[in-house]
């Protein structure tokens, strides 16, 4: 048996016949992978709200970011260079 026994939602049905089978092993294991199940389940659950926590404090778009950019350097004349302000400086 694995650790995370999962019951597919079209299974249960049938699932459940060996919760009142004759044969109380059979039901003592039916048992344990009902719990197993909903132990499963309820951490498959936490980890989604985790999940949605951390996506509720991400911004959507990359836009939405306050992207912090570098200030421009400024050109300094070299020896005997004039600097143009409306001039490129490359």
């Amino acid at each position: 048996m694995d650790m995370n026994v999962i019951i597919p939602r079209q299974h249960r049905v049938s699932f459940s016949r060996f919760l009142s089978h004759k044969d109380p092993r059979i039901r003592a294991v039916a048992r344990e992978m009902q719990a197993l199940d909903a132990q499963t389940r309820a951490e498959w659950r936490q980890m989604r709200r985790e999940e949605r926590e951390i996506e509720d404090h991400m911004p959507e778009t990359w836009e939405d970011r306050e992207v912090m950019s570098p200030p421009p350097i400024p050109h300094t004349a070299m020896d005997g260079e004039d600097v143009d302000d409306d001039e490129i400086p490359f």
